[in-house]
């Protein structure tokens, strides 16, 4: 087992089929666009991509939650603190 409490990866384990949320009903998913995503892009081993969780998934590829400035509050920091 890793630190994490997980067992160590096996290449001969069989991975369960998506559940019936993943394969979102008439929905396909494109596994391979995902899995590339996930290694090429996240940089994620293969044996990580397939260990994940789809909710595991859909927090490593959301959009960050980062409050944007209105310009208003942009015109006020500029106001009070100038360039100079």
């Amino acid at each position: 087992m890793d630190r994490a409490g997980r067992a160590a990866f096996n290449p001969t384990r069989r991975f369960a089929p998506p559940s019936p949320e993943i394969r979102g009903g008439s929905q396909k998913v494109d596994w391979a666009a995902l899995f590339r995503h996930g290694v090429l892009v996240l940089g994620l081993a293969p044996e990580a991509f397939w260990r994940l969780s789809w909710r595991e998934w859909q927090m490593l590829t959301a959009a960050p939650e980062v409050a944007v400035m209105s310009r208003q509050a942009m015109e006020d920091l500029m106001r009070e603190y100038p360039d100079e």
